[in-house]
Protein backbone atom coordinates (compact mmCIF):
# COMPACT_ATOMS: atom_id res chain seq x y z
CA UNK A 1 0.00 0.00 0.00
CA UNK A 2 2.77 2.54 0.84
CA UNK A 3 4.40 1.83 -2.13
CA UNK A 4 1.01 2.86 -4.02
CA UNK A 5 0.62 6.19 -2.65
CA UNK A 6 4.15 6.74 -3.45
CA UNK A 7 3.97 6.37 -6.78
CA UNK A 8 0.75 8.75 -7.49
CA UNK A 9 1.58 11.22 -9.56
CA UNK A 10 0.14 14.53 -9.15
CA UNK A 11 -1.98 15.39 -12.30
CA UNK A 12 -3.22 19.13 -12.68
CA UNK A 13 -6.20 20.53 -14.23
CA UNK A 14 -10.00 19.85 -13.44
CA UNK A 15 -11.15 17.30 -10.77
CA UNK A 16 -13.39 14.65 -12.55
CA UNK A 17 -13.87 12.37 -9.92
CA UNK A 18 -16.95 10.52 -11.16
CA UNK A 19 -15.40 9.66 -14.66
CA UNK A 20 -12.19 8.23 -12.55
CA UNK A 21 -14.92 5.81 -10.87
CA UNK A 22 -16.93 4.82 -14.04
CA UNK A 23 -13.21 4.52 -15.04
CA UNK A 24 -12.30 1.90 -11.86
CA UNK A 25 -15.84 0.20 -12.44
CA UNK A 26 -15.27 -0.57 -16.22
CA UNK A 27 -11.32 -1.64 -15.97
CA UNK A 28 -9.93 -1.43 -12.36
CA UNK A 29 -11.01 -4.88 -11.77
CA UNK A 30 -10.41 -7.00 -14.66
CA UNK A 31 -8.41 -9.07 -13.12
CA UNK A 32 -9.85 -9.76 -9.93
CA UNK A 33 -11.18 -13.49 -9.58
CA UNK A 34 -14.75 -13.01 -8.92
CA UNK A 35 -16.41 -13.14 -5.79
CA UNK A 36 -13.41 -14.45 -4.30
CA UNK A 37 -11.32 -11.60 -3.48
CA UNK A 38 -12.84 -8.41 -1.62
CA UNK A 39 -12.74 -6.11 -4.33
CA UNK A 40 -11.37 -2.35 -2.88
CA UNK A 41 -10.96 1.16 -4.18
CA UNK A 42 -9.19 4.53 -2.38
CA UNK A 43 -10.15 7.41 -4.35
CA UNK A 44 -7.64 10.25 -3.36
CA UNK A 45 -8.34 14.08 -4.32
CA UNK A 46 -7.08 17.30 -3.15
CA UNK A 47 -10.55 19.39 -4.70
CA UNK A 48 -13.84 19.28 -5.49
CA UNK A 49 -15.25 17.51 -8.43
CA UNK A 50 -16.23 19.03 -11.61
CA UNK A 51 -18.75 15.97 -12.92
CA UNK A 52 -21.29 14.20 -10.28
CA UNK A 53 -19.67 11.29 -7.89
CA UNK A 54 -22.31 9.79 -6.03
CA UNK A 55 -24.14 7.68 -9.28
CA UNK A 56 -20.60 6.05 -10.54
CA UNK A 57 -19.91 5.72 -6.69
CA UNK A 58 -23.20 3.95 -6.04
CA UNK A 59 -22.75 1.75 -9.31
CA UNK A 60 -18.96 0.65 -8.05
CA UNK A 61 -20.71 0.21 -4.31
CA UNK A 62 -23.72 -2.50 -6.47
CA UNK A 63 -20.44 -4.13 -8.32
CA UNK A 64 -19.18 -4.90 -4.42
CA UNK A 65 -16.35 -2.63 -4.48
CA UNK A 66 -15.54 -1.29 -0.84
CA UNK A 67 -14.63 2.87 -1.36
CA UNK A 68 -12.27 4.43 0.33
CA UNK A 69 -12.45 8.37 0.19
CA UNK A 70 -9.26 10.18 1.16
CA UNK A 71 -8.84 14.39 0.67
CA UNK A 72 -5.67 15.71 0.45
CA UNK A 73 -5.55 19.30 2.01
CA UNK A 74 -8.47 21.88 3.51
CA UNK A 75 -9.67 22.44 -0.44
CA UNK A 76 -11.37 18.89 -0.50
CA UNK A 77 -15.43 18.81 -0.32
CA UNK A 78 -16.38 16.44 2.36
CA UNK A 79 -19.62 16.12 1.39
CA UNK A 80 -18.38 14.45 -2.09
CA UNK A 81 -15.95 12.27 -0.10
CA UNK A 82 -18.97 11.04 1.87
CA UNK A 83 -20.97 10.24 -1.30
CA UNK A 84 -17.67 8.40 -2.77
CA UNK A 85 -17.17 6.09 0.18
CA UNK A 86 -20.84 5.47 1.21
CA UNK A 87 -19.67 5.21 5.05
CA UNK A 88 -18.32 8.00 6.87
CA UNK A 89 -15.65 5.15 8.29
CA UNK A 90 -13.85 4.78 5.23
CA UNK A 91 -13.62 8.89 4.45
CA UNK A 92 -10.46 10.18 5.86
CA UNK A 93 -8.80 13.48 4.98
CA UNK A 94 -5.18 14.29 5.46
CA UNK A 95 -3.39 18.06 5.29
CA UNK A 96 -0.60 16.93 2.92
CA UNK A 97 0.61 14.54 0.31
CA UNK A 98 3.62 13.98 2.62
CA UNK A 99 0.84 13.06 5.73
CA UNK A 100 -0.94 10.72 3.14
CA UNK A 101 2.19 8.74 2.73
CA UNK A 102 3.31 9.07 6.79
CA UNK A 103 0.54 8.38 8.32
CA UNK A 104 -2.33 6.58 6.07
CA UNK A 105 -0.79 3.79 4.77
CA UNK A 106 -0.57 2.07 7.82
CA UNK A 107 -4.03 2.91 8.77
CA UNK A 108 -5.80 1.87 5.57
CA UNK A 109 -3.58 -1.53 5.16
CA UNK A 110 -4.56 -2.52 8.35
CA UNK A 111 -8.14 -1.77 7.67
CA UNK A 112 -8.06 -2.99 4.50
CA UNK A 113 -6.75 -6.42 5.77
CA UNK A 114 -9.53 -7.32 7.86
CA UNK A 115 -11.55 -7.61 4.97
CA UNK A 116 -8.64 -10.85 4.35
CA UNK A 117 -6.78 -10.60 0.80
CA UNK A 118 -8.07 -7.57 -1.03
CA UNK A 119 -7.61 -6.89 -4.93
CA UNK A 120 -7.56 -3.07 -4.62
CA UNK A 121 -6.96 -0.05 -6.89
CA UNK A 122 -5.66 3.45 -6.29
CA UNK A 123 -7.28 6.12 -8.20
CA UNK A 124 -6.19 9.84 -7.89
Amino acid sequence: MKWAINRIKYLSGATNTGAALKFVLERGFQDARGGEIPKVAVVVTDGQSQDSVAEEAQRLRDAHVMLYAIGVTNLVNVHQLHQIAGNPSRVLTVESFDELSRNLADSLTWDMCKTEFSTFVVCF
